[in-house]
Order: structure tokens, then C-alpha cells, then sequence
């Protein structure tokens, strides 16, 4: 029998480079809405095609010019424009007739412009190009990066490396998409410079991605690079890890042993997105790498056998549980790096049927290829047993330790953030208030120093349960500006902001985020902004000059297109993108019905976070 399975593995009659994690799906049904009726899936769509495949623009450009909504069309087009560099351009002629619409707007080329242009053959000047860049007039210095992007002066590309620290958006936005054409040694450097920025970093990255090997001995030298940041650090890791090719796989094997546990933990990552297969010295550093998931796991199965699963701790049960899921993805990519991927995604399907036959059927493929080593570790934790028979075949490895449920809490709150995460972190750190222990108030104390703001708050809060007067005596030591923040978030009476684990708990209850763990949601916990609207309060949401999505978290806005009312939003619902109709300028406009709390969450943000989670991707598309 096993000759058999073993038979059919060697014969799979195609290759897979790397493990598919519903990637393939989701991007099928992406390009198949681009073409649907409603534009608010067909833009939608787009967006985050474009972030999932930034390299393939024009395809998907060209995809959603087929739809047969006008908005959508005309979506696209201005999309065009932007690619090539023609977003601002039409307003800069040289002549223009004064009786048609749109002539005020118009920006006449003068005499000395226009021999400048003609007589340097029809390229753009570089005194024409110093003028623009350094004009005090936003639109003059993005039509100067539009400019650049069909120059072929090299002694141009300068200005470029101007307009990429440029503190109006939408030029730098022009110049990070200018420099994926342009990109000398100094344009890659400032893109990178551009990575630390909440604002441009994700762009920076699609650009770096866009131009590919050329960036990547840049990359490896900012990453070693003294003061970077360590957020800055894992982003130039994501960016060689898409950018893919023997180069990058080498780059990456080489931070393997990098002191920040953080860091090389997003390097396998990386490695496994791109498609890395380990070498014959590579072998025991990969298998340490499963055998610490397998530990980790292990702990987690003992914590929640002490812990409980009953309704008061019900929230960090779930987080441990969403831990070890999490874990058990980690071993599937780490494991494609040492077998056959193919054999692996099956092992994988296989499990995740959720039937009894399909556990039965992965166990018997793992007993077939796994090593000895690896196959008494991995396969109980992969097989279909309950959480006491699991710690009970592990046990010789990982030995039981005796926890009562406060003490597992204190190891949760104070483990590596590599072994168990912030919103794991956050849930234990509730059930610390809720029930009030006062032995850990020093531990709290601690975490109010926290740079993680989801953990300090939730310690500030704690800590203010426990005891009002430790809290107050010790948030002094956080300054001014760092006590008020806290203030505003803990202290009852005097709270004007939602704490970033009550946003996490509300996405929870939505239907649209069922299934998506806590920790992804606390990731969009940190890009959602409060925006209080009172009663009749208006604003418009139209996608020409708002650049964010919304959910209602409390009351109701009315929501009116052209002047007449459609529907409301009530609290949960999710306001996604809108198109204005051709020729209508605010046409979408939302009015609070009563007063009303929202949370605004930037597009690109948005897009960016659901690109590195298809998971949180796969239930969005199921509700728009």
C-alpha cells in the first residue's frame, strides 16, 4: 500500500514551485469581476489585482476598459493616464481655445518654453524640468515627474530624486511611479528611503518590486544599514522575497541567523513565497525551524488545557487556538522547502476537507516521505486527535509543564512576540483586568512601555482596574502627550477614543470579517481612524477625492447618490468603493441620521493588508 502511495507522488504529472495558500482562487475571482455590473466590485477588484500582481497593471487596465459601466470605464481610463504619465499633462498646451469648458484650468507653454522644447529635438529641457520641479505650485512638480517618465536625459533623473522626498502627495505618489521606468542607483536608495514612510512605503515596495534585480544589492545593503527601523527592515525582506529569482533566495538564506527573531521569522516567510527549496546544508536549519513551530504549538495545547475553553476566557482560547492554525501553515511552507510541493498541497487539501478519510489519507502520505525525525513530531500534530492526546504523543519530545490558569497567562503576556502575538498578548492581558489579579500589576507597569500601542493600551487599561492610583502614578512617566493619549482611552468619563482592542472585538462580530483571525484584525484595528459625525453632518465619499473606506461602527448615515437618497448604513456595514458618474463631481454623499462614530480606513492600507492575508481577502470578496 504504501508502495502505492509512494508511486503516485513520484508520478504527479505536474511541478509546483511553492505552496498555494487560495492565492489562484482569489485571483480568478478578481479578473472575473472586473467586468460586473455593480462598480463597486469592478473597482474594487482592480485595486487589489494591482496590489497583488503589481507588475500585471496594464493587463488588468485593459480588463476593466471591457466593463459596460461608463464610471467604470471612465475609472479606467484615468488609471491609463496615470500610467503613462498623463494625469496632470492635458492641462499644460500650448494653445487653447477660450470658448471651450476647461480653458481657466489651462496652463499655456510661453516662447522660451517652446523653443526650448523644439530645439532639443522634442525632449523635455532640463532648465524646463528645474523650473517645474521647483515651482511652489504641487501641479506643476507632478507634471515635472509625469515629464520624467519620457525623458531620456539621464542628467533628468536628478530632479527625480527631489520630488521623491516631496511633501505633497500626490507628486511623490507621480515620482515613486516615475522611478519604476527611471531608476539609477540614487532613485532606488531614496525609494527605499521611502519604505519607513506609513504614507508611501507600500507604493515604494510595488516600485521596488516593478524593477526588480536591479534593486536588490541596495536592498541588501539598507538592510544592514545602522539606525534602520526595525518595520523598514521587514519590508526590504518582503520586497526581495516577491521580487523572486536564485539572487533573492540567496539574499534571504543569508539573514537566516539574524539576531531579531521577528526578522527571521518574516525571512521564511519570504523564502517560501519564493518557492525556496532547501540544499543539503540548508536541511537541518529548516527542520530546526519546524521542530521550534512544533514547541511552540505544543506549549500553546498546554495552555489552553489550563486555561479552559468556558465563556470567561473563551476570547484567548480562540487566540491560542488561531495561534496553532497559524503555526500549522508555517510547518506546510517550511516543509515545501524540503519535499516535493506538490505532495505537500495535497497533504494539505487533504486536512483541510475536515473529513475523517481525508486526515487518514494526508497521515499515510506524511508516514510515506517524511523523515523519522520529522514524522514522530509533525504527524501528531497534524492528525485528527483532541488537544490532551496531542500534548500526550508530544510529550516526550516538549515535556507537559504544570500550569494552573493565572500562571498561563503570566507566561503569555511575557513570552516572545515570536512565539505568541500581540492580539494573544492583548486577550491574556484582558483577562488580567477582568479578573483583577493584582500579582501582576509590575507586569503591566511594564507593558506600558510597550511600542506596541494595542498591548500598552490594553495594559494602561488593566492597570486602571486594578488599581487607579498605580496607573496614574506610573502613565507620568510616559510624558505629557503619552498619559493623555492613555487618559483618553481607559479612563472612564473622560474617553474620547475607542482602544484598538474594542475596534478588534467589534470586527469580530461582523459577519464580513467571520473566520479572519483576531491578529489580522488587529492589523486593521491599526489602520482604522475615528471619524464622529453629529447629527446632519455630510461628507462626500466619492472616489475622485476620498481615498478611504468606511465601516459604521455606531448609528446611521444616509447614504444619497446624485441627490437621491438609496439607503442607510448601520452600524457593521461596510462603505466601499464609489464611483462617480461621468461628468458629476460629489454626486455620493453620506449623512448621519443620529450621531454617529466611523471608522476610516485608507484604501491603499486596506488593499496592501488584504494582499498579505487571502484569508481576510477571500471573505471581502465574499460580501461586496
Amino acid at each position: 500500500y504504501k508502495a502505492k502511495i509512494r508511486s503516485k507522488l513520484e508520478n504527479i504529472d505536474h511541478s509546483q514551485e511553492k505552496l498555494d495558500v487560495g492565492f489562484v482562487q482569489v485571483m480568478t475571482k478578481l479578473e472575473k469581476q472586473l467586468v460586473d455590473s455593480k462598480s463597486t466590485k469592478a473597482v474594487f477588484s482592480f485595486r487589489l489585482l494591482e496590489k497583488l500582481n503589481p507588475a500585471q497593471e496594464g493587463v488588468w487596465i485593459n480588463g476593466l476598459m471591457k466593463n459596460e459601466a461608463d464610471s467604470v470605464r471612465n475609472y479606467a481610463q484615468r488609471r491609463m493616464n496615470e500610467v503613462k504619465g498623463l494625469s496632470v499633462s492635458d492641462q499644460y498646451v500650448i494653445r487653447a481655445d477660450k470658448d471651450v469648458a476647461g480653458y481657466d484650468a489651462k496652463k499655456m507653454l510661453n516662447k522660451i518654453d517652446l523653443q526650448a522644447i523644439l530645439g532639443n529635438g522634442g525632449d523635455i529641457s532640463k532648465q524646463r524640468i528645474q523650473k517645474l520641479t521647483r515651482s511652489e505650485l504641487p501641479d506643476d512638480r507632478q507634471y515635472a515627474a509625469e515629464l520624467l517618465l519620457h525623458s531620456s536625459a539621464e542628467e533628468n533623473a536628478s530632479f527625480l530624486i527631489d520630488l521623491l522626498s516631496d511633501a505633497e502627495p500626490k507628486v511623490r505618489k507621480t515620482a515613486i511611479a516615475t522611478s519604476v521606468k527611471i531608476n539609477s542607483p540614487e532613485i532606488i536608495m531614496s525609494l527605499i528611503g521611502n519604505l519607513a514612510s506609513p504614507i508611501y512605503g507600500n507604493r515604494a515596495m510595488s516600485s521596488l518590486v516593478l524593477i526588480g534585480g536591479k534593486a536588490l544589492p541596495f536592498l541588501e545593503n539598507a538592510f544592514y544599514q545602522s539606525g534602520q527601523s526595525t518595520q523598514t527592515v521587514l519590508r526590504i525582506v518582503q520586497v526581495i522575497g516577491r521580487i523572486g529569482g536564485q539572487r533573492a533566495k540567496d539574499l534571504l538564506w543569508g539573514k537566516i541567523d539574524f539576531p531579531d527573531k521577528v526578522v527571521v521569522s518574516q525571512v521564511l516567510l519570504s523564502l517560501g513565497e519564493s518557492g525556496f527549496k532547501a540544499g543539503i546544508s540548508q536541511i537541518t536549519r529548516i527542520k530546526y525551524a519546524i521542530e521550534n513551530d512544533i514547541a511552540d504549538i505544543a506549549w500553546n495545547l498546554n495552555a489552553m488545557e489550563s486555561i479552559g475553553n468556558d465563556p470567561e476566557t473563551i476570547r484567548i482560547w480562540k487566540a491560542l487556538e488561531e495561534e496553532d492554525r497559524n503555526d500549522i501553515d508555517h510547518i506546510y511552507m517550511l516543509l515545501a522547502m524540503l519535499y516535493d510541493t506538490r505532495s505537500i498541497q495535497l497533504v494539505k487539501e487533504s486536512i483541510e476537507s475536515g473529513t475523517s478519510e481525508g486526515t487518514s489519507y494526508a497521515v499515510e502520505l506524511l508516514d510515506v516521505f517524511l523523515s523519522e525525525q520529522l514524522k514522530v513530531k509533525v504527524i501528531p500534530v497534524l492528525d485528527d486527535l483532541t488537544n490532551s492526546e496531542k500534548i500526550n504523543r508530544l510529550e516526550i519530545f516538549y515535556p507537559k509543564l504544570k500550569l494552573d490558569r493565572k500562571l498561563a497567562i503570566k507566561f503569555l503576556l511575557n513570552r516572545d512576540f515570536t512565539q505568541t502575538n500581540r492580539w494573544t498578548k492583548a486577550c491574556a492581558i484582558e483577562q488580567i483586568g477582568l479578573q483583577r489579579i493584582g500579582d501582576f500589576k509590575l507586569d503591566l507597569i511594564a507593558q506600558l512601555f510597550n511600542p506596541d500601542r494595542l498591548i500598552r493600551e490594553m495594559a494602561a487599561w488593566a492597570l486602571f482596574e486594578i488599581d487607579s492610583e498605580a496607573y496614574e502614578i506610573n502613565s507620568r512617566r510616559l510624558g505629557i502627550d503619552g498619559k493623555r493619549w492613555l487618559d483618553r482611552s481607559v479612563i472612564p468619563g473622560a474617553r474620547l477614543k475607542l482602544r484598538l482592542f474594542e475596534k478588534i472585538v467589534f470586527f469580530q462580530t461582523l459577519s464580513i470579517f467571520d473566520g479572519v483571525s483576531g491578529l489580522a484584525l488587529s492589523f486593521l484595528s491599526d489602520i482604522s481612524k475615528e471619524i464622529r459625525l453629529a447629527a446632519d453632518d455630510f461628507m462626500s465619499i466619492d472616489e475622485k477625492i476620498n481615498n478611504d473606506f468606511f465601516i459604521v461602527y455606531q448609528g446611521t448615515v444616509q447614504y444619497y447618490e446624485k441627490s437621491v437618497y438609496e439607503m442607510d448604513y448601520t452600524s457593521g456595514q461596510f462603505i466601499g468603493e464609489i464611483i462617480a458618474p461621468v461628468g458629476f463631481a460629489n454626486s455620493n454623499i453620506i449623512i448621519a441620521k443620529t450621531g454617529t462614530i466611523l471608522l476610516k480606513i485608507n484604501k491603499d492600507e486596506f488593499y496592501e493588508l488584504m494582499a498579505d492575508n487571502i484569508s481576510l481577502t477571500g471573505r471581502i470578496l465574499e460580501y461586496i
